[in-house]
């Protein structure tokens, strides 16, 4: 791992420009965010104002994200850290207005599919990368969103020229360090505030998706919906 993100300047935050269009999946009133009103949300919601407190205070690397800007990716799309084999950034796929007409049906197949209720627990509070995630699991038969996920992911490959496929890993990220080389240190404090957190609020902390949104976004912390 690299030791300086791409995607984020400095712990105040000062979000890095980092541009591209993904897929995320949306609570019932088809926006971001975690609605604390629905069974489950507010402990939820709770649950990760402990974790940003907890880190925040472990270390000076970490810079939170907005709370509105909370989501779970179903489809990374593409974004500036795409490269091609040439080893170039893909720039002109990284505008949705360039490339979504070609991958159309696709996109189309998999928002269709999004377009459901699904329940989502957290399992645990861990660091991937830069990123503070928290891991998300379900119940639910996941089984077309990964397969209509795979094939949106293998179209963009043909047209960007390299492979972008992923195994999907559902989680919400809260945050990301700004130097690496805290990643040790920042593990540590979210396994803790995760082991912390009481057994009830965990038991009862819920994620209600019910569709999916294509946005853009020009740093990790805005986003827009098309």
């Amino acid at each position: 791992m690299t030791s300086r993100s791409a995607k984020v300047i400095d712990a105040q935050p000062t979000w890095a420009p980092f541009s591209g269009w993904t897929v995320l999946l949306e609570n019932s009133r088809e926006s971001l965010g975690v609605d604390a009103r629905t069974d489950g949300g507010a402990a939820f919601a709770e649950i990760l104002s402990q974790s940003v407190r907890n880190l925040t205070s472990a270390t000076t690397a970490f810079a939170a994200l907005p709370t509105d800007s909370y989501h779970v990716t179903l489809c990374d799309g593409v974004n500036d850290g795409v490269r091609t084999i040439r080893d170039t950034p893909s720039m002109q796929y990284v505008d949705p207005d360039r490339v979504i007409g070609a991958i159309g049906a696709e996109v189309d197949e998999l928002l269709s599919a999004a377009r459901r209720p699904i329940d989502w627990r957290p399992e645990s509070i861990e660091v991937r990368g830069h990123a503070v995630v928290v891991a998300m699991a379900t119940d639910e038969d996941l089984t077309e969103l990964r397969t209509l996920r795979t094939r949106l992911l293998e179209r963009i490959g043909e047209m960007i020229g390299t492979n972008v496929t992923s195994r999907w890993r559902p989680h919400l990220t809260i945050g990301y360090l700004v130097d690496g080389r805290d990643a040790d240190a920042a593990g540590e404090s979210a396994d803790a505030s995760w082991k912390q957190t009481s057994p009830n609020l965990q038991a009862g902390a819920r994620l209600g998706t019910a569709s999916a949104g294509l946005y853009r976004f020009d740093d990790i912390a805005t986003f827009s919906r098309m």
